[in-house]
């Protein structure tokens, strides 16, 4: 239910975040797993045309995507599979560089970003302790990390001086708290 639940999400934010004319993936990373289900549209402009950082206001439907995002991020991500982590992280990044929901909800994001690492280090923990970390293979993991790292990276190079300082010492301490991870 949870990998139905976030992908609908990430179908929500990617439809809205399309129809206002704004990047959701990052330039150069590839799709996450679960959002092959999505539909683009063959009008929908091509990457290299779209703003990455439009000056829009949030629509409804974009205040719920975050909101919606914000209770899975804070209440229930120890109960989301980690095969839809890359997902969510997906969705988290391209809210947190939206500036259409403001500079708070971006700021917001980029403290999900750290809640999704600091469950990406429990998780990998526990799976180390219990021996089941065979389960999940090495690239994969690493490659979570990386995605969670790449949306950091990419709002701390924002416009905004809030967002762009916040996601830099995020980037930091998670670097520091979980790099040996």
């Amino acid at each position: 239910a949870w990998d139905a639940t976030i992908a609908l999400l990430a179908t929500a934010a990617q439809c809205e975040l399309t129809r206002l004319d704004v990047d959701f993936l990052l330039p150069g990373m590839g799709s996450p797993v679960g959002l092959s289900r999505v539909i683009t549209s063959p009008s929908t402009p091509s990457s290299a045309r779209r703003r990455s950082v439009p000056a829009v206001k949030a629509t409804p439907t974009m205040t719920a995507v975050f909101k919606l995002t914000e209770l899975i991020v804070r209440d229930c991500l120890q109960c989301i599979p980690t095969a839809s982590v890359p997902l969510i992280t997906t969705v988290v990044g391209a809210l947190g560089r939206f500036q259409g929901l403001g500079i708070n909800s971006s700021v917001a994001a980029v403290g999900f970003l750290w809640s999704v690492t600091d469950g990406l280090a429990r998780y990998h923990s526990k799976a180390a302790a219990n021996g089941t970390h065979e389960a999940k293979p090495l690239r994969d993991v690493g490659e979570q990390w990386v995605g969670v790292f790449q949306h950091l990276r990419a709002l701390s190079l924002d416009r905004r001086p809030e967002v762009r300082n916040c996601a830099l010492k995020t980037l930091t301490q998670a670097v520091l708290s979980h790099g040996k991870d």
